[in-house]
């Protein structure tokens, strides 16, 4: 390695270390964080807008529109490993509801969508206080996606019901970046942005069918279901410096 390599190494290096006392290495670190979720949700909001297009077309007046974002609170913790990288597990939720509804003298229609997303992994940060507490990381954890239906129809020819629920767990990935200041006493807040990569795939699932009174269970699975997409959070913690 050329010294001039070495230089610019040695230069970088030195610029982390003057953003946080000595004393900070392998402190604990707490962080708590609530924040929403965009999601791509392209197949499945497809699949409702066809759900409810045969409503619309029947006189129904409710119309299909993209899948909400998903809102939820993120916890972290674990250790500064050297006064500009920490390093912890993360544990996540996030839940998202959309409601059809119509009701009317001895009519009911009723199409409630639901999704969720839980997640336990890890994440690595690097912090630059030099930059303002300029911070960007990522995360890797085990997911799990949920996605729920449940449909009502109530007329003068009878009730019908539909309870469906799915469920499928994989790796999950989130790259962010954002601010992370410290006060003195050792109270945090941060804000940040990323984007998360939470592709599941179709889900497996059952659907629980009530015709006029005659109950039936049908395995079935989702279409292509897709929580990806940029995030926004904000929150407080806490860094105990030795």
């Amino acid at each position: 390695m050329s010294c001039a390599r070495l230089s610019l190494t040695a230069c970088l290096l030195l610029t982390c270390l003057h953003a946080t006392p000595a004393h900070a290495l392998f402190a604990p670190y707490v962080r708590v964080g609530f924040g929403g979720n965009r999601q791509m949700m392209h197949a499945v909001n497809d699949a409702i807008a066809a759900d409810i297009g045969w409503a619309a077309a029947g006189g129904v007046p409710v119309s299909a529109h993209p899948v909400s974002p998903g809102y939820g609170a993120a916890v972290s913790a674990g250790l500064w490993i050297v006064p500009f990288l920490r390093v912890g597990a993360t544990y996540g939720r996030q839940h998202t509801r959309d409601d059809y509804e119509y009701r009317q003298t001895g009519f009911l229609y009723k199409n409630d969508f639901t999704f969720g997303m839980r997640e336990t992994g890890l994440e690595a940060a690097v912090r630059l206080r030099s930059l303002g507490g300029f911070t960007f990381g990522g995360t890797a954890a085990l997911s799990r996606g949920r996605a729920d239906e449940a449909f009502a129809l109530e007329n003068v020819h009878g009730t019908y019901y539909e309870n469906f629920t799915s469920y499928r767990e994989r790796r999950t990935y989130g790259a962010f970046f954002g601010f992370d200041r410290t006060a003195p006493n050792g109270v945090a807040g941060f804000i940040q942005a990323g984007y998360q990569w939470r592709a599941m795939g179709s889900m497996p699932g059952t659907f629980q069918i009530s015709d006029n009174g005659t109950n039936s269970v049908v395995d079935s699975q989702t279409v292509p279901v897709d929580f990806s997409g940029w995030s926004v959070r904000a929150g407080c913690g806490f860094d105990l410096h030795r």
